[in-house]
């Protein structure tokens, strides 16, 4: 930073690679304008990484997170949401890191520049009012890998009394699949419509079972995705879509009378070696680098 009483005196504006502006006694202060092409000090690198993380993240997952954000329009607001909720999660988690002398590179396994792989982790999906459906992960040791949700029983009913839903609320499960394939994880996602519908189109009963044979009982006809397993068991829906399980989500959904919606809260639940699927492990064995991308 310079200072100038001459032939500068009262300038304002830019001028070549400076900022002139003026001082409180007329004169006029000249600061140079810095834009470094590469990171200066560990704070910008560590910025750049998460806003790369975050923004490549988000692409991946477009087609949900694109309108997942209460009260969000679609496009730039939903993708500046997004990033505001998930630069917070992860620059708290850099900053516990750093404090505990862990090496980043391990905690995140940041890919290369220009990799296009994305580095899975707990982010927060969408953001609204309504109840919040949790899920958690498997045991470790379970033979087929999965999600979890807590129902009291195996009826539409108890889904609804047990996270404080109603009828016609729609459930969002999202899955990240470790691929077997170098190119990264893939993401996929089901719908189910808490409409229970019989074959002649007509209501069925909330006590209707919600679970039957392996498949959501009684579908709504705006159903969307497969799962590959689906059962009932002591209290708990086991869920799973496709091997290698790497991290699951719920996201309830509910439009209002204006045809606007409103969403639910929903994080991740990553599947690493402390919570359920061992992560490393699948990508040890062929899964690829710790990153996903779009599936079909």
């Amino acid at each position: 930073m310079a200072k100038t009483g001459f032939w500068l005196r009262g300038a304002k504006g830019k001028l070549a690679g400076a900022a002139l502006q003026k001082g409180a006694n007329g004169e006029t202060i000249i600061r140079e304008v810095v834009t470094p092409n590469n990171p200066q000090t560990v704070a910008q690198m560590i910025q750049r990484t998460l806003m790369s993380t975050v923004g490549r993240a988000y692409s991946a997952m477009k087609e949900i997170t694109d309108h997942s954000y209460e009260g969000y329009k679609k496009g730039q607001a939903t993708m500046a949401a997004f990033q505001q909720y998930n630069l917070r999660l992860l620059r708290d988690k850099v900053e516990k890191a750093i404090a505990d002398g862990t090496d980043l590179y391990e905690l995140y396994a940041f890919n290369p520049i220009g990799s296009n792989l994305f580095v899975v982790n707990e982010y927060q999906i969408a953001h609204g009012s309504l109840p919040v459906v949790t899920l958690t992960a498997t045991d470790e040791d379970d033979a087929l890998p999965g999600a979890l949700m807590a129902l009291t029983e195996n009826t539409y009913q108890s889904v609804i009394d047990t996270y404080g839903l109603q009828r016609g609320d729609q459930l969002t499960f999202v899955f990240i699949n470790a691929n077997q394939a170098d190119r990264g994880h893939t993401f996929h996602f089901a719908r189910v419509i808490l409409d229970p519908m019989n074959a002649d189109g007509s209501q069925a009963a909330l006590s209707s079972a919600f679970v039957q044979n392996g498949a959501i009982n009684l579908p709504s006809v705006r159903n969307e995705g497969q799962f590959n397993t689906l059962v009932y068991s002591d209290g708990q829906l086991k869920m799973n879509m496709g091997r290698n399980i790497a991290a699951a989500g719920c996201i309830v959904s509910r439009q209002n009378s204006d045809s606007s919606w409103r969403r639910s809260d929903s994080r991740l639940v990553v599947m690493n070696a402390e919570n359920g699927y061992p992560l490393q492990e699948a990508l040890d064995n062929g899964g690829g680098s710790a990153g996903f991308e779009t599936g079909n």
